[in-house]
C-alpha cells in the first residue's frame, strides 16, 4: 500500500464555482474554456507542488440555481494547499487565473464562487457554506468509487433541516462502514454531497432512500479523464461535458 496516495478529508478543498460574467449568456463557452485551459492546468501546474486528487464536475443548467462547476481538490493537508497556492509562483499564477473564469462578485445576477476545507461532523447543526466530512479516515480517492449528488433545494423545502437530516444518515452510514467517506456542504439553494467507497454489498440504504425522496437530485458517478503533461505539443486540453463528474489524472 502506497501511503502517499491516502489523504485525510481535512486536506480536501471543496470548490463551488459560478462562471464569470464574460460567460453569463454562454455556458458552452465557459465549459470549453474549462476544458482547454483551466481543468488541465490544475493538474499540470499543481500536481508538482502537492496536488494529490482532483475531482471536478460540470453541472447541468444555465440559471445559476446550481454552481456551474464543483470540485474536490485534494492535498495532504490544508498547510500543503496553502504552501502550494501561496508560496510558489505557479500557485499564485494559477490562483489569479480563477478570476478570469469564475465569478467572485457577490453583487449582480451571478452568485459568487466559494471554497473551504471540511470540518468533522459533530452531530450539531450544520453551518451554511461550511463543508463537513463524516468518517475521518485516510482514503485513496482514486481507488474507490466516488459519486456526486447535486441537490437543488426549492424554496418550499426547509433547506437547513434537509441538510441536517441527510448529515445524520451519513453519520450512521460512516459508523456502520457503509461508506469510506462523505463530504457534504449546503449553500443557499442547493446541497452538494460526495460519497466515496460505498459498498455494493452493504449500501448506505438510509442515505439512498432519503436522496430518492428528494426532487431533482442528479447522481454523477466519477469517471476517469487524463490530462497531458505540461509543455506537451498540440495539447487541446480535455473534453468536458455538462452533467459529468471526473477523476482527473495526468499521463
Amino acid at each position: 500500500m502506497d501511503e502517499s496516495e491516502y489523504i485525510h478529508p481535512s486536506g480536501i478543498r471543496v470548490w463551488r464555482g459560478f462562471r464569470h460574467k464574460t460567460f453569463i449568456d454562454d455556458k458552452a463557452a465557459f465549459v470549453a474554456k474549462l476544458g482547454s485551459v483551466f481543468v488541465p492546468l490544475t493538474c499540470q501546474a499543481m500536481i508538482p507542488v502537492g496536488l494529490k486528487y482532483y475531482l471536478p464536475a460540470v453541472l447541468d443548467g444555465t440559471d445559476f440555481s446550481l454552481p456551474d462547476e464543483v470540485a474536490l481538490v485534494g492535498y495532504g493537508s490544508p498547510e500543503n494547499y496553502y504552501a502550494a497556492s501561496r508560496d510558489t509562483v505557479i500557485g499564485r499564477a494559477y490562483g489569479e487565473l480563477h478570476s478570469l473564469v469564475f465569478n467572485f462578485d457577490s453583487d449582480g445576477p451571478v452568485p459568487d464562487s466559494k471554497s473551504a476545507f471540511p470540518q468533522p461532523y459533530a452531530g450539531t447543526q450544520l453551518e451554511t457554506s461550511q463543508p463537513y466530512y463524516f468518517s475521518g479516515g485516510m482514503v485513496n480517492w482514486y481507488s474507490v468509487p466516488v459519486t456526486l449528488y447535486s441537490i437543488p433545494v426549492a424554496d418550499t423545502i426547509n433547506q437547513p433541516g434537509c441538510a441536517n437530516e441527510l448529515a445524520g444518515y451519513l453519520s450512521d452510514a460512516a459508523e456502520n462502514l457503509e461508506i469510506q467517506e462523505a463530504i457534504l456542504v449546503y449553500d443557499p439553494g442547493y446541497i452538494m454531497l460526495w460519497i466515496a467507497g460505498a459498498s455494493p454489498a452493504n449500501p448506505p440504504a438510509h442515505v439512498l432512500r432519503y436522496l430518492a425522496s428528494l426532487s431533482h437530485v442528479s447522481e454523477l458517478p466519477a469517471t476517469n479523464l487524463n490530462a497531458r503533461p505540461m509543455w506537451s505539443i498540440q495539447d487541446d486540453g480535455v473534453k468536458l461535458r455538462a452533467g459529468q463528474n471526473y477523476f482527473l489524472t495526468m499521463k
